[in-house]
């Protein structure tokens, strides 16, 4: 007569397929969280190169400005006032040093706004007939731009109370006011 095998298992190879299932699920979350972990370290590395290299470059641009602010103090300094064809050479020769972004280069006083009228008078004595002063602050003392290179094409700019919080946020209308006295 045939008998079949005894097919009945011991406990230890019912449990091996779980633990090699188990083992398998540990050794996969483990390969998971060390390659996120190393994706991550990268992307953090990557990312930081790329804000160093952001903040180098604009760095890099604003330092013309920076030497222009120390060129025009200095310039103050030794004059003790600077007047229109002094400050348009000034700006001439600093044009070159600036990285593109710079679109102009301004002087501000700042007077009390009780001498507003005053400075309108000197202005416009010295040519620029049409110069009138920001009157929207509030604070007494008023800081107006009486001078900026070029004109032509910051003309907006000239009797600016830089003081009253008053920006220039349209494309390509923004100047560097480098000077103060």
């Amino acid at each position: 007569m045939f008998s079949l095998p005894n097919t009945r298992r011991s406990h230890g190879s019912r449990w091996l397929p779980l633990l090699i299932l188990a083992a398998g699920l540990v050794v996969t979350c483990a390969s998971a969280y060390l390659a996120h972990r190393a994706t991550r370290k990268m992307e953090d590395t990557g990312f930081q190169r790329r804000v160093e290299r952001v903040a180098n470059t604009l760095a890099a641009r604003i330092e013309g400005a920076g030497q222009a602010v120390h060129s025009a103090q200095a310039m103050l300094l030794a004059h003790g006032q600077i007047d229109r064809r002094e400050w348009s050479v000034f700006c001439a020769a600093m044009e070159p040093y600036f990285q593109p972004g710079v679109v102009g280069l301004g002087f501000v006083e700042r007077v009390l706004r009780e001498q507003i009228p005053t400075l309108e008078q000197r202005i416009r004595a010295e040519g620029v007939s049409n110069f009138s002063a920001g009157r929207d602050g509030t604070e007494p003392d008023a800081f107006i731009v009486t001078l900026i290179e070029p004109l032509e094409r910051n003309a907006s700019v000239l009797g600016l109370d830089l003081g009253a919080g008053q920006t220039r946020w349209a494309p390509g209308a923004w100047c560097s006011v480098i000077a103060s006295k």
